[in-house]
């Protein structure tokens, strides 16, 4: 009986310890931060415009790390938008040196009264190129063709559960705040369960990296839910 009692006191105590590293991450404070472009939009997408939240200044950086990421999507960031054809995400990452291939899945969902719905369009295991060291911010361009027309969100979901974090993405501190940044966090968080604001777990956040390359009317590839991993996409519904 004791060494029962000893093993759920264990058992107790590890899963303490998995929501205890359900953690949230930031590198601080910095105005004095550099911001290096990739490239724009191929030739399908010339005329698209760049849309962003952000008043073009990041200051800090933010990811979730340990129990914080858990597939298929908790750890996502994201940021509202309002365009019909969204031909590329820009994204702002960061890194400190433990960058080694992770990778991340690019999403578009549809606006579910506030918060992320359905999952419109995906890029999943995407590999992006080795992000800049902090306090460099570097840009990288997802192609996603998505046909959303109107009010959806952008962002992605980072590909290493239970490590610590690979990247971060940039955040804007002194901005605007014109956007509606969010976070997925998993259920049992001391941050609340599902989609919340970004300001939940990093208080000083006006608006995140997000951006999107768009036009006016829906152009003619689209990229769909990405069929080769429809087991973890089903899990989104």
């Amino acid at each position: 009986m004791k060494k029962l009692a000893a093993l759920l006191v264990v058992f107790a105590l590890v899963g303490l310890t998995s929501l205890a590293l359900a953690q949230p991450a930031e590198l601080g404070f910095n105005i004095n931060t550099t911001i290096v472009y990739g490239p724009t939009p191929d030739e399908d997408c010339a005329d698209a415009v760049l849309a962003q939240n952000d008043d073009g200044t990041f200051e800090n950086g933010y990811c979730w790390q340990y129990g914080g990421v858990v597939a298929p999507d908790y750890g996502s960031f994201a940021e509202c938008y309002n365009n019909i054809y969204v031909c590329s995400l820009e994204i702002g990452f960061t890194q400190t040196g433990y960058f080694a291939g992770q990778l991340i899945d690019a999403y578009v969902w549809a606006d579910d009264g506030g918060i992320p719905g359905n999952v419109v369009c995906s890029v999943i295991g995407h590999l992006i190129s080795a992000p800049a060291f902090w306090p460099v911010i570097s840009m990288h361009l997802i192609d996603i063709n998505c046909c959303v027309e109107g009010a959806h969100f952008a962002g992605y979901w980072s590909n290493w559960p239970g490590q610590h974090c690979a990247f971060y993405v940039g955040a804007d501190e002194d901005g605007f705040g014109l956007g509606c940044p969010l976070t997925k966090v998993p259920a049992g968080s001391a941050y609340g369960t599902g989609w919340v604001p970004v300001t939940v777990a990093f208080p000083n956040c006006l608006d995140i990296a997000i951006r999107e390359w768009y036009l006016d009317e829906c152009g003619t590839n689209p990229t769909p839910t990405v069929e080769t991993t429809w087991g973890s996409i089903k899990n989104l519904y």
